[in-house]
């Protein structure tokens, strides 16, 4: 039997990413793969605004996340980079909302980001399980940063975000699914709270 990959995602979560985090729950629960981490970086929205949003949604999906606590083991959520390294930030509120989640304004998670930075916990996580983890990450919102990802001498897949243009939710998906507040093909949450 095969080992579910590790991932570490690394985003900024707003509309889209949060679909991601709902896919990868379906995987975790389903076995087929470990969420080991999420860090969350400026570009949608604000990082902190982004872990926030990361919890909402795993904890909605039934993954628990946050600070470990007593009641077993969590997927640690932690806050990254507030700007880029050489340019100023910008973030997308026009299409993902004010709260990065198309202005739903859901409540506040009950789990809390961890104190380790994200850069911090992927170092960290990277050293203790080399070429164990499969990572996702940003490069239009910090190009710098990403030349450093690729300029270190480990093997990289790059999947361009073009790979995902033609894939859209049409009105007879958005109907059957009942996924209101949907605009532009793209749902503003998946989630029925």
């Amino acid at each position: 039997m095969t080992r579910a990959p590790k991932i570490l995602y690394d985003c900024d979560t707003g509309i889209d990413d949060a679909m991601t985090l709902l896919y990868l729950a379906s995987l975790v629960q389903a076995g087929k793969a470990e969420l080991t981490a999420v860090g969350t970086v400026h570009g949608n929205i604000d990082p902190t605004t982004g872990a926030l949003n990361t919890l909402r949604v795993l904890e909605a999906a039934g993954v628990p996340a946050g600070e470990p606590g007593p009641g077993g083991p969590v997927v640690p959520v932690a806050v990254g980079a507030a700007r880029p390294m050489a340019q100023d930030v910008h973030y997308a509120l026009d299409w993902h909302g004010t709260d990065g989640l198309g202005d739903t304004h859901l409540p506040e998670p009950a789990g809390r980001p961890v104190a380790e930075p994200a850069a911090a916990q992927i170092v960290r996580l990277a050293r203790a399980m080399p070429g164990e983890l499969h990572a996702e990450a940003n490069i239009w919102h910090d190009p710098e940063a990403a030349d450093l990802v690729f300029a270190a001498d480990r093997p990289i897949v790059l999947v361009p975000l073009d790979a995902t243009h033609p894939t859209a939710v049409h009105d007879n998906v958005r109907r059957k699914h009942d996924l209101r507040g949907c605009r532009n093909g793209s749902p503003t949450l998946l989630l029925k709270m």
